[in-house]
């Protein structure tokens, strides 16, 4: 695929397992990537073929929680690309086991900020230049236990009961935006 029909990909969590395999396949279809994950040094060994191709861009110790690291992260993906048509977000985290009153909240502010507040942020860094496109994809990955939640075991439900409204927004037909702005 040529690089004027070629996907420019964001991929978040790249060297997780589902980031690994979102990256593998926008790789093989031809598209070039943006591996993101917090560890440069894992990233580098897992894509190892990748590091010095043109197509391909590694970012290590991106913090997903914070606007300005994102910010960053767009403008060098730009200036390497011109351009950002897909956000891949697979970054997520589960601590379980514990029941609503026995939950510390130091499990909950982690959760919300891993799986709630980088998924915002992360969209929030990339619609601007997809809106100046005139068009852009988020695809957010969540747990299929998020379609239900597990009684009384808060973090687990409330971790994915924060996921749907994402997904909702954004698994069908793309970013949803009044149609006059994308």
């Amino acid at each position: 695929m040529s690089t004027t029909t070629s996907l420019v990909a964001i991929i978040t969590g790249a060297v997780g397992n589902l980031g690994f395999a979102t990256a593998q396949a926008f790789q093989a279809a031809g598209h070039r990537t943006v591996l993101v994950d917090r560890s440069a040094d894992r990233l580098r060994d897992a894509f190892k073929s990748s590091a010095d191709s043109p197509n391909h861009l590694i970012v290590g110790g991106v913090d997903l929680s914070d606007p300005a690291s994102l910010g960053k992260l767009v403008e060098t993906a730009l200036a390497r690309f011109g351009r950002l048509d897909v956000l891949v977000h697979t970054v997520g985290a589960w601590r379980g086991g514990k029941l609503v009153h026995d939950t510390d909240l130091a499990d909950w502010d982690f959760l919300f900020n891993v799986n709630l507040r980088t998924t915002l942020l992360c969209c929030r860094a990339v619609v601007p230049q997809m809106l100046k496109q005139g068009r852009g994809r988020i695809i957010t990955v969540a747990s299929r236990d998020g379609l239900a939640g597990a009684a009384g075991y808060l973090p687990r439900s409330t971790r994915h009961r924060t996921a749907p409204p994402c997904r909702m927004q954004t698994s069908a037909s793309g970013l949803s935006l009044p149609p006059s702005r994308m």
